[in-house]
């Protein structure tokens, strides 16, 4: 009889690793638990900006301890500010080491951003449940004065509530610096960051010009109408300024108007134009990748040699379509102007798409044996999936997703697995299929998604009905005795548990024996307690 809505609510537990690839031979990817460049602030831009009243107002309220905030729209230099005001505020906090700069993508959470905040301690992850970790901040951040800076907050608009909440709930004398393109919630001291005034703007238009190569400042009065029509964004300003050095500076000011744009807008769209095809292409290529690079992934992604990445990459930085951080040695490209390339695939590449995935893929290939960081095994997954190297995915996540599931990556790594079983009848061998309906269903029964997870463990059965791949079945029917457990289907959980039983002893795997008959007496007692209550319910 199968138990009703009343029935107790059991206990949920998992039988095995939680691990996607149980059988089979699989490329290994090592764990590193390097910190990332997302924790290292970035260095100012060295042609700076005058934001001196600014400045002043937020580091007078970051000694005070009071969290402060900056928004503006895209371009307009928030993380320039904050970064330059992280630099000069290292020393509140003890140096620059206890500064920790959070650059939030879209498909990040609040986990995701306390777990590279653990991380940054240097503490390990896998030592954590995911329940103590909040407490363990706290903890941390009460030894240990920190100023954090959480760039592109906009991407957390969707938590935002929580976010505050989180952050209220950080030991005072936490240093707090938000970034993003909406006013937050939270913060004493609110700083909008408006448009460079007109002077401000031709001062940094030739600075960045002469740093470019010009040999002398273009004249202010032939500046001026260039910059009005750059809106005083400083990111658009950077982009122009570099091109004045192909030409005359009234050759630039026609280009701007012909492309009846303003401000970003028109300060990428003529520095695109600028690039000749090779120069365009590899832009568009580079553009698809979502993380900070090295010369070597340029290499690759661009099927360039050495020499001529570290030449184009160069270019691209003297024109400021790429960043160049010395101390990481990485490149990277800002949102806007990454968005901007991506938006060119799509219109001008999409035959190709699939191989710059695929060279991608290959980069993150040649970094494996170096060790990946959680963002880039993700990242190199992606781009598995776009150029449909589905396989390999399964191979990738065969060797990390029990440490992954483990740091609290559950969300990712469900996606990914989900991503994966769509395309499962392209998969040449019955191991593949196996392992990738493994890992979908594992996660499922991690997350309590007992419905799935049985339809999932379901799949296994059917794909190994020779009874071949005697563990992973064995393990598929305990756990889905647990699944049926907890959705209260007694008598299904005891009749894939006695199987499960039978197995064992039948194929001597000698470990999963007593599991099986522990979940059966716990049926029998429950059971029992339903019969009993049921007994008094009458009397």
């Amino acid at each position: 009889m199968e138990n009703s809505n009343d029935s107790p609510k059991y206990e949920v537990h998992f039988h095995g690793k939680a691990v996607g690839v149980a059988i089979g031979d699989n490329a290994r990817v090592v764990w590193s638990q390097t910190t990332g460049h997302h924790l290292v602030p970035p260095m100012p831009p060295s042609s700076w900006v005058d934001r001196e009243q600014e400045i002043g107002l937020l580091k007078d309220a970051l000694t005070k301890g009071h969290p402060v905030a900056i928004w503006g729209p895209g371009g307009i230099g928030k993380t320039a500010l904050a970064a330059k005001i992280a630099s000069e505020c290292k020393d509140i906090v003890g140096g620059i080491q206890n500064v920790a700069w959070f650059e939030i993508r879209e498909d990040q959470g609040l986990d995701d951003l306390q777990n590279n905040l653990i991380i940054h301690f240097g503490e390990e992850l896998n030592e954590l449940e995911q329940s103590t970790r909040f407490d363990r901040v706290r903890a941390l951040l009460s030894a240990q004065s920190r100023l954090l800076v959480f760039d592109q907050c906009e991407n957390l608009q969707q938590q935002e509530e929580y976010f505050i909440k989180w952050l209220e709930s950080l030991p005072i004398g936490t240093r707090i610096l938000l970034a993003g393109r909406h006013q937050p919630l939270f913060g004493n001291a609110l700083q909008p960051l408006n448009s460079l005034a007109i002077e401000e703007s031709i001062k940094l238009f030739q600075s960045v010009a002469l740093e470019a190569g010009l040999r002398e400042a273009p004249a202010a009065e032939l500046v001026r109408p260039i910059c009005e029509t750059l809106a005083g964004y400083p990111l658009a300003i950077r982009l122009a300024a570099p091109i004045s050095k192909l030409g005359n500076i009234s050759a630039l000011r026609t280009q701007i108007e012909t492309t009846g744009l303003s401000g970003v807008d028109a300060a990428l769209t003529i520095s695109y134009d600028t690039l000749n095809d090779n120069q365009k292409k590899h832009f568009r290529s580079l553009g698809l990748v979502t993380l900070p690079f090295d010369l070597g992934a340029v290499e690759i992604i661009c099927e360039l040699t050495t020499s001529d990445a570290a030449i184009y990459c160069a270019e691209l930085t003297r024109r400021a379509l790429l960043s160049f951080d010395e101390t990481l040695n990485l490149y990277d490209m800002h949102p806007l102007i990454r968005r901007y390339a991506q938006s060119k695939v799509g219109i001008e590449e999409t035959p190709e798409t699939k191989n710059i995935h695929n060279r991608i893929a290959n980069y993150y290939l040649s970094k494996q044996s170096k060790g990946l960081t959680p963002e880039q095994i993700f990242a190199y997954c992606d781009h598995l999936d776009k150029s449909e190297r589905y396989d390999e995915i399964v191979d990738v996540l065969g060797q990390i997703d029990d440490t992954l599931a483990k740091h609290g990556y559950w969300n990712e790594l469900t996606n990914l697995w989900e991503r994966v079983v769509v395309h499962i009848d392209s998969f040449s061998t019955p191991e593949q299929k196996i392992n990738a309906w493994n890992g979908l269903a594992i996660m499922y029964h991690l997350q309590s998604r007992w419905e799935k997870s049985l339809k999932a463990f379901n799949q296994i059965l059917e794909l190994d009905s020779d009874l071949k791949w005697h563990e992973i079945y064995v393990q598929s029917l305990l756990n889905m005795g647990t699944a049926y457990t907890n959705i209260g289907s007694l008598d299904k959980a005891y009749e894939v548990l006695t199987k499960a039983k039978d197995l064992s002893r039948e194929w001597e795997l000698r470990s999963f024996e007593p599991d099986a008959l522990l979940d059966i007496g716990k049926i029998h007692e429950w059971r029992r307690a339903d019969e009993q209550a049921l007994v008094g319910r009458l009397a």
